[in-house]
C-alpha cells in the first residue's frame, strides 16, 4: 500500500507541472529513482523528508518565476 505523503507528492508535482527529472537534480538522483520511491517499489531512509523538501524548494521556485 501507498503511504499518504506520496500521494501528495505527486499531486504538488502535477499542480505546479515539477517533473521527476528536477526532483531527482535536486537530491542527486535518477528520475527513475524518485519515481520507484513514490509508486512504493524502494524504500529509503529518510526518502519522505529529502522528497518533500525538494519540493517544496522547487514549488518556490516555480512561484518566484511566476512573479516575474
Amino acid at each position: 500500500m501507498l503511504e499518504k505523503w506520496t500521494g501528495d507528492a505527486v499531486g504538488k508535482m502535477h499542480v505546479y507541472g515539477i517533473k521527476l527529472r528536477e526532483i531527482g537534480e535536486k537530491l542527486g538522483c535518477s528520475p527513475e529513482y524518485v519515481s520507484m520511491i513514490l509508486h512504493g517499489k524502494k524504500k529509503s531512509p529518510r526518502a519522505r523528508e529529502r522528497i518533500e523538501s525538494a519540493l517544496e524548494g522547487l514549488i518556490k521556485e516555480k512561484e518566484q518565476e511566476d512573479k516575474e
